[in-house]
């Protein structure tokens, strides 16, 4: 197992920005019965499909996950890759949130330091305990064997030096912030001693046999939590109540319509959840029918026209929520009204993923494309049947434009679960941000 060294300047502490007060423990007595990985292998070698939550994990953080204590040490993947806003050094780098932890991933670090895991218990210990003196009751632990962390000046010994000398170490758990005391578990409410270290945060039961006498906080659990959208909703403007998700804020707007699929908003989680940290609302909502707006008819078979109405409203939403700026993004059927309401709706920038040029009867006439002057993207896979349409969009459109076509079949939003899937995020990522450039989060 490779071990990875401290990242000195990875290690700098900063004021917690959350707003939520985060549980402390986890009881993982459950992982005795559950199998290795509770995953199964896809078809790619470097990933790994986990369906008690619905994630894959792929390449170096897989890697990462499996020679770091994978399940028992790290938990379940609960997001996919994001691209995230660093709260350390305000950079923008590809993450992963574990239940216990998030991977960042570091490229211009050599193996093994390309892989660092976020200071999740530093911004827990400043939340909670702002106060220069840190928690209150703090009792050094000065047992046979104990060792004091000059970096921090706090002491370690019994089972809290056990579990860190055999579950990571330094690159896994970091250097301890406080000493042993008694905390009250938002989990449970029960009070344990408790000890924070950078990246953990270890609570002890001597009820429990070893290993699981110690138990780590699913810090990473409570870190996402705020980061997968506010439930909202909205009206159309024949009388339905629409479902949706806001991610983060700002006064760029960027509204995306989904595929018509079955998981209707869900497939752009990971694309708004990156959006968002880097200053963007992100607006994602179900089409009626779908998900959270069921209390509508699902008309495609006989009404697309019904889906502009639909994003209609979503647009009008972001606005009231205090958009000035407007980028608009749809695939498939989620394109075709994407680009139906550009039309009249003048968005900074339009993002179309295989879009057909006739849904239905709902047809999108050259002049229409021509009429769009915002910046636009045509994506497709080569071999989507709706390829052609997305060429012929982009030949028919107007400056400015892009497209990128994909090797492959995959349709639309399914791009993103390919080994092309990095690229799109990228494309998008970038595109949004060269075309409504937001400023910083305050």
């Amino acid at each position: 197992m490779r071990e990875v060294e401290c990242d000195s300047q990875y290690r700098r502490t900063l004021v917690s920005k959350r707003k939520t007060p985060l549980p402390v423990a986890c009881l993982v007595l459950a992982l005795l019965a559950l199998p290795p990985t509770g995953g199964h292998a896809l078809a790619q070698s470097d990933a790994q499909y986990f369906s008690a939550t619905d994630q894959t994990v792929r390449g170096r953080f897989l890697e990462y996950w499996e020679a770091h204590g994978s399940l028992q040490q790290q938990g379940y993947p609960i997001s996919g890759e994001l691209r995230e806003k660093s709260e350390i050094d305000g950079k923008v780098y590809k993450a992963q949130y574990f239940e216990r932890a998030v991977f960042e991933l570091h490229p211009e670090n050599p193996a093994p330091n390309d892989v660092l895991l976020s200071l999740l218990g530093v911004f827990e210990y400043q939340h909670k305990y702002p106060s220069p003196s840190g928690a209150p009751g703090q009792q050094p632990n000065t047992s046979s064997g104990s060792t004091l962390f000059k970096e921090t000046g706090k002491r370690v010994g019994g089972v809290f030096l056990d579990y860190w000398q055999t579950h990571g170490g330094l690159a896994q758990q970091g250097y301890p912030i406080s000493e042993e005391f008694q905390e009250k578990s938002d989990l449970d409410g029960k009070t344990y001693t408790v000890q924070y270290f950078e990246r953990a945060v270890f609570e002890m039961h001597p009820e429990n046999q070893p290993p699981f006498n110690v138990l780590l906080s699913q810090l990473g659990t409570f870190a996402h939590k705020p980061k997968t959208g506010s439930p909202v909703t909205f009206v159309t403007q024949d009388g339905l109540t629409l479902g949706g998700l806001v991610y983060g804020r700002g006064t760029t707007a960027v509204v995306l319509s989904h595929s018509c699929v079955r998981r209707g908003k869900a497939v752009w989680n990971e694309i708004a959840q990156s959006l968002a940290s880097v200053g963007y609302m992100v607006l994602t909502y179900d089409f009626r029918g779908f998900g959270d707006s069921k209390s509508g008819t699902r008309t495609a078979s006989n009404d697309p026209h019904t889906y502009i109405l639909d994003l209609q409203a979503a647009v009008a939403f972001a606005r009231k929520q205090g958009a000035t700026r407007l980028v608009l993004g749809g695939g498939s059927c989620g394109g075709a009204a994407t680009l139906k309401v550009a039309v009249s709706a003048k968005p900074d920038a339009v993002i179309v993923l295989a879009a057909p040029v006739q849904f239905y009867d709902m047809v999108i006439s050259d002049d229409e494309l021509r009429s769009i002057t915002a910046l636009k993207l045509f994506v497709s896979s080569e071999d989507d049947p709706l390829a052609k349409d997305i060429l012929h969009m982009y030949d028919v459109a107007s400056e400015p434009k892009q497209k990128r076509i994909y090797p492959g079949a995959a349709h639309a939003t399914s791009i993103l679960d390919t080994d092309s899937g990095d690229d799109l995020m990228n494309l998008l990522m970038t595109f949004v941000q060269a075309s409504a450039p937001v400023a910083a989060l305050r």
